[in-house]
């Protein structure tokens, strides 16, 4: 087992050094104008203003939980104070990778926009270099991860059996659940708010247009991008495949005493997950040389055949690692107070596992094209209701936003089912494993919207001109798409991973049945159920009060920094068009370009996402902690139960019906066909379809990932509470058997000897 941890951790190191050469090929590229590399500048030092506040109160947040995790696990008997080291190991690498994956994001930007000046295929192909490197960051780092403390906890002694080894390792789940709470939930929240403030100011301001310099609250916006859809998508993925690891291992403890896995490969199915994700990394490298297009309409052709490449070499991968560390078939012998269950598991039904899991990956994609596609029937159907007004396309998009919902969690059911028919609950675990085997590059392309997104952005703030706008409109248009996937991904890969956490919380907190009948295991399954609805609300009424704040906070700008106010009077003057304005109005208005103080625009956004961030938290890790302990596991499992079902369900709804009308709105805005007349941006109907995109983004971006890290972190809180959990049923037990033995003998009277030297019971 030693040696191959210490591959699995060279593999890692050597998708980091992959990483950084990538990242290094990107500063190589040709530097931009200095209108250009201004507008990059500003990008970035609002996207730091925001990860510097964020990380300062996670440091606290993390500390306090570390320290009341530590007295956790050392009051339990399978499981440790060292729980703690796990729980930092796994929330400092989030964090750094975080870190890291948003500097390589702000770095490309600029390069792509520079890129795209000289054709599509440029900016394509740089944009991936970035992503790439996101990608591969993310998977290089839980591996290290994982495999250093498996190293790290062997040299503490021979009291740590696996099993507890495990328990302990559990907390490195939950460090990277603390960072994904706060980056994932509040960096929706920031984005979307941010956006909403931009959007509010170009409607209400005449002469501040679209993507203006002179509007702090677009340079929040730009921070967003990354902030949400870079490390906040980058802590979610990190997050799912470290659960998806950690489940699956836990759930193979129990085949480690049977001969015949002993005597083949004795940690097996421990270490088949770990080597799994590790050929992930060297599936993300060699897809990066496929991703190469000439025009937008390739570009989806090029994706296509990266995922199908390293689909198709994880399956094979799969195979044969199954192959060499599971013996061809096992049994498994489990005692129950009736009857001893043998179980016979097969090496080959776990590679059917892996395989469903990933073929599901891929499936996600397509089904995504059916539902979202530009122009397909589903949108078109949108496209069709918006001419009748903003109503008709509302209505448009929850209907499609309901009917989707069908599909994704068939594919969940499908998938889990037929990995428990091919391999029990280990089976579900390494389906989850097989799904986000290819993380890297998963990542990687949803890196890939929030690049070229800036880079628009940056093309436009710095009038590079028609072309190159045009250039890098086309790659955002083309990120679009991606960004729509990747949330139908991340939804159904944290919904398998969470049905696998929940397998290994029921087997560590040694629960039996849960039996639905009875009133208060009903009222926590109906209260899981609710609570996503309940979160949903807090999340969208969260945007809108952080925006009011963003808004209030531009509009002092625009009044109290006397540049600026000068500026913006000229602008509105001429209605944000400067064609017919002196020579001395224009000299006011450029002078004021780098007047408006959009770092302290960032900084009130952030401090109100913290805030509105930390409640909500504190109740996903409340809750099973207060039923854990003082309800039980059976009551808890139920809640859990209801939890993973509306979010599954609200997921979807919400991340399709935003999606459908951006998609809605992007349609019209290229040009559509509406009884014989051609319909575009003048059109009533792109009227009606802004509508709807406005009211879908707080949906798809902010209460749509809310719901996946909701039942995220309660699983995990499940987890970390179950060696306590089985401590406290135990004792239960004993106590139980002993008060039985103490009644049973109070019941017994016994009588003299008979002469033939017999006893006679007599029962009261």
């Amino acid at each position: 087992m030693g040696n191959i941890l210490y591959y699995l951790i060279v593999s890692g190191f050597l998708g980091l050094a992959y990483s950084f050469w990538k990242s290094y090929q990107i500063n190589g590229l040709e530097p931009g104008t200095s209108k250009t590399a201004e507008v990059a500048t500003s990008i970035k030092k609002g996207t730091i203003t925001y990860i510097q506040a964020e990380y300062k109160f996670l440091l606290l947040f993390a500390l306090s939980l570390g320290i009341l995790l530590f007295f956790k696990g050392k009051s339990e008997s399978e499981s440790n104070g060292f729980i703690v080291i796990s729980y930092v190991v796994g929330a400092g690498l989030s964090a750094l990778a975080g870190y890291l994956q948003m500097q390589v994001s702000l770095k490309t930007n600029e390069k792509v926009t520079i890129q795209s000046q000289n054709s599509f295929e440029e900016g394509f192909s740089k944009a991936f270099y970035g992503s790439i490197s996101i990608g591969l960051i993310g998977v290089s780092f839980v591996i290290i991860g994982l495999a250093s403390l498996f190293v790290g906890f062997s040299f503490l002694g021979h009291d740590w059996d696996i099993a507890k080894t495990l328990n302990v390792i559990a907390g490195f789940a939950l460090g990277a659940s603390s960072i994904a709470l706060f980056a994932r939930m509040g960096g929706g929240i920031f984005a979307k708010s941010a956006e909403l403030s931009e959007a509010y100011i170009v409607k209400n301001e005449p002469g501040i247009k679209d993507k203006s310099l002179y509007n702090p609250s677009s340079i929040a916006n730009d921070a967003g991008q990354n902030i949400s859809n870079v490390a906040g998508i980058g802590s979610d993925i990190y997050e799912s495949l470290s659960i998806a690891l950690i489940s699956s291992m836990i759930l193979g403890i129990s085949f480690l005493a049977t001969n015949a896995v002993m005597d083949h490969f004795a940690f097996g199915p421990i270490l088949i997950p770990l080597i799994i994700s590790t050929v992930g990394i060297f599936t993300t490298i060699g897809a990066s040389f496929l991703l190469n297009a000439s025009e937008p309409v390739s570009s989806k052709k090029a994706i296509e055949i990266a995922e199908g490449f390293a689909a198709i070499i994880m399956v094979i991968a799969s195979f044969f690692a199954i192959k060499y560390l599971l013996p061809a078939t096992w049994d498994v012998e489990k005692k129950t107070s009736e009857e001893l269950i043998t179980t016979t598991y097969k090496s080959l039904g776990v590679f059917w596992s892996v395989f469903f899991g990933i073929a599901a990956s891929v499936a996600i994609g397509r089904l995504t094209n059916i539902y979202l596609g530009s122009k397909t029937k589903s949108i078109n159907s949108i496209v069709d209701k918006s001419f009748s007004g903003p109503a008709g396309n509302i209505s448009g998009g929850i209907e499609q936003g309901f009917i989707s919902t069908g599909i994704p969690l068939l594919l969940v059911l499908t998938v889990s089912i037929a990995a428990y028919y091919f391999a029990g609950f280990y089976g579900v675990g390494m389906a989850a494993v097989g799904m986000l085997s290819n993380m890297g590059l998963q990542l990687a392309l949803n890196a890939y919207a929030p690049i070229t997104d800036n880079s628009n952005s940056i093309a436009i703030k710095a009038g590079l001109g028609d072309q190159t706008i045009k250039q890098t409109n086309n790659l955002k248009l083309s990120g679009v798409q991606l960004i729509a996937k990747g949330k139908g991904f991340l939804t159904v890969a944290a919904s398998i991973s969470v049905l696998a956490l929940l397998s290994a919380f029921i087997q560590q907190s040694g629960l039996g049945m849960v039996d639905l009948t009875m009133p208060l295991v009903l009222a926590g399954l109906l209260a899981g159920v609710a609570l996503p609805f309940i979160l949903s609300s807090n999340m969208l009424a969260a945007v809108f009060r952080v925006s009011n704040k963003m808004i209030k906070e531009t509009k002092r700008q625009f009044t109290e920094i006397p540049a600026l106010a000068a500026a913006k009077e000229i602008l509105d003057k001429y209605n944000g068009d400067l064609t017919y304005a002196t020579e001395g109005e224009k000299e006011t208005v450029f002078a004021a370009q780098n007047s408006a103080d959009y770092k302290q625009c960032i900084e009130i956004g952030t401090f109100a996402t913290i805030w509105e961030t930390l409640i909500p938290s504190l109740i996903a890790i409340a809750i099973p902690v207060l039923l854990g302990y003082f309800a039980g596991a059976e009551i808890l499992t139920s809640l859990l139960i209801g939890v993973i079902s509306g979010s599954l369900i609200m997921s979807v709804y919400q991340a399709t019906a935003g999606s459908a009308w951006e998609s809605t709105k992007n349609t019209i805005e290229e040009g559509v066909e509406y009884k014989g007349e051609i319909y575009g941006k003048e059109s009533a109907a792109y009227q009606a379809a802004l509508v709807g995109e406005k009211v879908g983004k707080p949906l798809k971006d902010t209460a749509s990932p809310a719901m996946v890290v909701l039942m995220k972190i309660m699983l995990v809180v499940a987890i970390i509470l179950a060696p306590g959990l089985s401590d406290k049923s135990a004792k239960k037990e004993g106590l139980s058997v002993e008060n039985k033995e103490i009644i049973k003998q109070s019941n017994v009277k016994e009588t003299p000897k008979t002469a033939d030297d017999t006893f006679v019971l007599d029962s009261k």
